[in-house]
């Protein structure tokens, strides 16, 4: 056994509430608010989700990257249940006064690491007992996630710490500074980046509101131990981290493959094969050769979607942009998707059914930007029906089909020349 988890199992439900029916209130902070009294009233939600967090999180992780471990509680127990309720992308958690306390039982053999997680709520009888243990088994690497130095007894695990995770940088208190001065053991995780010395990898802020934190940042730790017992470099590894937070779903984590994959795709080669599309008519790339059309639909499948189709030589996701239709879902949607494909090794070509307008384009733009997608490395064109139906005369639109220009009436081509300078300057500022 590589690696043994101190932790607790918690269970996510996760409930979405149906702002098309109830009366959500938005405040100058764009915060939204539901009022809920006690007065026997009804509130409606449309779809509910369960997910296993904590240790069970870190469990997963661990095992998709090839290696061995086991949770001190049995991997399907769970004592702690939290409500999320989500609107769009916002979120709001009901959780325990009290979160249960995981008890250390000894391994019937010492593994290579003793791993106390961001779940364990450790109390000082088994603090004392992981203490005991470490003291008699010194080839066991201890590593400790600390998410606040709240509670003393876990603090006391600090001096037997080869390994410690903590979320909060430069708010180390005075008494526990000299435990951690040596600055190699010690590794930050939080909402905004993943930091280890002179490394830091930046995190997409809503990938760990979406997901909860618990289970956002259990990934991130597990990710990163995985890739040190692996012996990769700590760059690697926080890199690593990265991709399998922005990636993985609710249900699914990815593998060291995938994680391999997406970590290995250089951003300079997506745009490079989109200013190639883009700038001339006769592109050396075949397009229609490399191209997989994807449904605005990111859902847990969409991952293994994009990679295989990167393993089977496509290097353009394309996706269709209704105008007439929900512009803030689809822009949303659409943000997501793009990410991902980048992630995969894709450039994002969105096809428009029709010229947007340049409201359609600051919302999408806003999106894209927010999501932190690469515009380098996206490619916008126009539906090659719309184009032809619509050339009065031809003129040269700047963006490509692939394999020839995309071509429309000369007045179109600068409205939506206009429009898109516009929407990018606002989204932008």
């Amino acid at each position: 056994m590589d690696i043994f988890i101190v932790g607790n199992i918690v269970k996510d439900v996760y409930l979405s509430i149906d702002s098309r029916i109830e009366d959500l209130e938005t405040d100058r902070h764009n915060t939204k608010w539901l009022n809920l009294s006690f007065d026997a009233s009804a509130h409606r939600y449309f779809h509910r989700i369960s997910s296993l967090g904590g240790a069970a999180v870190t469990s997963e992780v661990l095992t998709k990257m090839g290696l061995a471990n086991t949770v001190t509680n049995s991997p399907n127990e769970s004592r702690t249940y939290r409500y999320i309720l989500t609107s769009d992308d916002n979120v709001c958690y009901l959780t325990p006064t009290k979160y249960t306390s995981a008890t250390f039982v000894e391994p019937e053999f010492p593994p290579k690491y003793l791993y106390v997680d961001r779940s364990a709520n450790l109390d000082a009888k088994n603090c004392e007992r992981i203490n005991n243990y470490l003291n008699t088994n010194s080839n066991t690497t201890f590593v400790l996630y600390l998410k606040d130095f709240n509670n003393r007894h876990l603090n006391r695990l600090i001096k037997n710490a080869k390994i410690v995770f903590l979320e909060k940088s430069n708010k180390i208190p005075e008494e526990y500074q000299a435990l951690l001065a040596n600055t190699e053991k010690v590794i930050y995780v939080n909402e905004h980046f993943l930091k280890h010395q002179n490394f830091t990898e930046t995190v997409r802020r809503e990938r760990i509101d979406k997901m909860t934190h618990l289970s956002a940042y259990s990934i991130a730790s597990a990710t990163i131990l995985g890739g040190i017992i692996l012996d990769k470099p700590i760059e690697d590894c926080l890199r690593l981290a990265r991709v399998n937070l922005e990636n993985s779903t609710l249900d699914a984590s990815l593998t060291l493959h995938e994680l391999q994959t997406i970590a290995s795709v250089p951003p300079e080669n997506l745009e490079l094969i989109a200013a190639t599309l883009i700038k001339s008519t006769n592109s050396p790339i075949s397009a229609k050769s490399i191209t997989a059309n994807f449904s605005l639909n990111p859902s847990h499948t969409l991952n293994k979607k994009l990679l295989q189709a990167y393993a089977d030589g496509f290097r353009i996701a394309e996706y269709n942009f209704n105008v007439t239709e929900d512009i803030s879902e689809q822009s949303h949607i659409l943000a997501d998707c793009a990410k991902r494909s980048q992630s995969a090794g894709l450039v994002p070509t969105i096809v428009f059914d029709t010229i947007p307008t340049e409201a359609n384009l600051k919302a999408l733009l806003g999106e894209l930007l927010s999501y932190s997608v690469n515009l380098y490395a996206t490619v916008f064109k126009i539906n090659r029906d719309y184009s032809l139906a619509s050339s009065a005369s031809a003129g040269a639109l700047p963006f490509s089909d692939g394999t020839s220009a995309a071509s429309t009436g000369a007045a179109s081509a600068a409205a939506f020349s206009s429009a898109s300078r516009a929407a990018a300057s606002a989204a932008g500022s």
